[in-house]
């Protein structure tokens, strides 16, 4: 068995290599013209034949390979179909509690998802092929993406102006055209109609939202500085992928054409999840369970604001990301990221890095607001449900506050590579140094502290000196 194991790493090991070895050529190469020109490939008419039943063969393929994987992994859609189940119980639920917020005009978009629970739990799950599915081949994760559509365009209507809809189901028939030439061999006659159908589609989708836009008046809202350039640069990258199709320079024309729409593709997804997530959270907040916690009842305003802050951040950072997969750039972005980080200056014997000064940054910001949120969560739900003598709550949050500050600390001079051994003798030295120029300061801080502890004067009392 070991040595089957040691043969069989050795044979992945070897088709590694291969693959990171095609990967580099095939990106050397992007910018070379592979192909003959389009009009010399249609011109040979006894050369399509062959080329259309080479990509009819690649289909049969395709088609016998998800076959074969559903047949070996029927587990994983047993899975996927409880998954589907669950969510969409659950989203039943949340519809019903949804018909509750018809006096709160601030919820119109959210009614509107949770009002289509079916498709919500249909997109869900079939997203969720992406972790249930890891061994899939690429014809199964095609044929995920275009069922995903379904419910995609189910639930349009409720994100977007009627003015939109038109060029968004556009945008749906060009996405399956696409993925058709995704599944077809670069450079091939059918390759090379299916990737122009594409690009004029796109191009046609682009226009029809760049007119609804001007004609549908936002103001100064954010769209007018994000969704008007972002139209106005895919129009110049399908021109551009439609000229290089054309002259030939298909791979890379493949390349932008797909790297677009797989990133207009997450853009909406994205979106959507934004959407039916906040929806949720809302949903969560206005349960009677849920607001007999006075830190979440009282403050449900503040929380569903934070959280909506923190998914729009993380979906922009991931769909950032996955957009610089799409176009190959996540690896040289991720290398010049790392010697920017990685880049060091020595003091002494002291070495300094940018990476090492944001992790010591962001962990004693961490600190801050860890120590920030246990002190709301003690002043709102802890204190209130229980009696104690007056001042020990505010001795309560200030030590809890220091001593959190104090971990932080320290965890963050270890995170950033800093040798706390010698920290032991900065701190020796420090305190000598304290114990010279900074007594009254210390003094002061320790004062403080003992009158946290013994309270003699509490937080409510009364103090006269002298006529004030």
């Amino acid at each position: 068995l070991q040595d089957d194991y040691s043969q069989l790493m050795v044979s992945y090991d070897h088709m590694i290599g291969l693959i990171e070895e095609r990967a580099e050529y095939t990106r050397a190469r992007l910018l070379s013209r592979d192909s003959p020109p389009i009009w010399a490939v249609l011109v040979a008419s006894d050369e399509e034949l062959p080329s259309i039943q080479g990509a009819v063969e690649t289909w049969r393929i395709s088609l016998i390979s998800t076959v074969d994987y559903i047949r070996t992994y029927p587990e994983r859609l047993v899975i996927q179909s409880v998954l589907f189940v669950i969510l969409l119980l659950l989203m039943w639920a949340a519809r019903q509690r949804a018909r509750e917020w018809s006096d709160d005009p601030s919820l119109k978009i959210q009614r509107a998802i949770l009002e289509r629970p079916f498709s919500q739990a249909l997109l869900i799950a079939l997203l969720s092929g992406i972790i249930i599915h890891p061994l899939a081949p690429r014809a199964f994760g095609t044929l995920v993406s275009c069922l995903s559509l379904i419910p995609l365009i189910r639930l349009v209507p409720g994100l977007i102006l009627p003015a939109y809809r038109g060029a968004f189901y556009l945008l749906g028939v060009l996405f399956i055209v696409h993925q058709l030439s995704q599944l077809t061999l670069s450079g091939t006659s059918t390759n090379r109609i299916l990737v122009t159908l594409s690009t004029i589609l796109g191009l046609v989708t682009c226009v029809l939202f760049l007119r609804r836009f001007h004609s549908v008046r936002h103001g100064g809202s954010w769209l007018s500085y994000i969704v008007f350039p972002a139209l106005k640069v895919a129009i110049w990258i399908f021109v551009l992928a439609a000229i290089l199709n054309v002259v030939g320079v298909v791979l890379l024309a493949n390349l932008l054409a797909s790297g677009l729409l797989y990133s207009a593709y997450l853009a909406v997804v994205f979106l959507i999840a934004v959407v039916v997530t906040k929806g949720w959270v809302q949903v969560i907040l206005r349960a009677p369970v849920v607001q007999r916690l006075h830190i979440l009842g009282d403050h449900s305003d503040l929380i569903l604001q934070r959280v909506s802050r923190g998914l729009t951040l993380v979906s922009l950072v991931l769909w950032a990301w996955f957009t610089l997969q799409a176009f190959w750039l996540d690896k040289p972005f991720s290398t010049a990221v790392g010697k920017v980080l990685t880049a060091s200056a020595k003091l002494g014997t002291v070495e300094i890095s940018l990476g090492f000064i944001l992790i010591f940054a962001f962990l004693i910001w961490l600190s801050f607001a860890v120590s920030k949120f246990i002190r709301f969560v003690l002043k709102e739900d802890v204190y209130t449900r229980v009696e104690l003598p007056r001042g020990v709550p505010g001795a309560i949050s200030t030590i809890t506050h220091y001593v959190i500050l104090l971990l932080g600390f320290v965890i963050a001079l270890g995170a950033a590579g800093f040798d706390l051994s010698r920290f032991t003798l900065l701190a020796g030295a420090f305190g000598v140094g304290i114990g010279f120029g900074l007594q009254n300061v210390v003094n002061n801080f320790v004062s403080g502290l003992i009158l946290l502890f013994e309270r003699p004067i509490q937080v409510g009392d009364k103090i006269q000196m002298g006529d004030l």
